[in-house]
Order: C-alpha cells, then sequence, then structure tokens
C-alpha cells in the first residue's frame, strides 16, 4: 500500500480519532485493509514471540536426537512425558 495513505490512514487514527469503519469511508478504502494497518501490519512492527510449552526441552531434544539420530517423534514423546511425571513427583 502507498505510504502516503499509510500515513493518512494513522494520522485520521491518532490526531483526528476517528473509528476504522470512519477511515475506511473516508479513504474509500477496504475496512479490512485499515485494520491490518492499525494493527501492525504495515507499519514494520515487529510481531510479539510467544514461548511454548517445549522450548524449555528444545536443547533436551537436541542432545536426544545427536545420540540417536533416528529417534521418532513418538518416542520423544514417551520421553518426555516420562520426564515429566518425573520432575512432578521431584517437586512433590
Amino acid at each position: 500500500m502507498d505510504e502516503a495513505i499509510i500515513q493518512r490512514i494513522l494520522h485520521l487514527s491518532e490526531v483526528e480519532k476517528l473509528s476504522q469503519r470512519q477511515i475506511a469511508r473516508t479513504l474509500g478504502i477496504n475496512r479490512k485493509c485499515v485494520k491490518k494497518i492499525l494493527g501492525g501490519i504495515n507499519t514494520g512492527a515487529k510481531p510479539i514471540i510467544k514461548k511454548t510449552k517445549i522450548d524449555d526441552y528444545l536443547g533436551l531434544i537436541a542432545q536426544w536426537y545427536k545420540q540417536y539420530p533416528k529417534l521418532l517423534a513418538l518416542q520423544i514423546y514417551e520421553r518426555l512425558k516420562i520426564l515429566r511425571i518425573y520432575r512432578w513427583l521431584w517437586m512433590r
């Protein structure tokens, strides 16, 4: 999208306090495009990376794959399940 339109959308939203629908009507563009721009998709904002449950175990999984290159995903799952049970018992 044209940089001038993006700047106009940001101006209408922040300075003139127009809603997304009002901005779309004023500029004659789709409301979803306005929503994307105001949401940060086209403004260069970086997405937020959330930590997943498996992130804590990636190093361990990599170590297992180095030891056993033909390890299956199901085997990894079973090992993680056992590890989680041991940690739960240890914390009690």
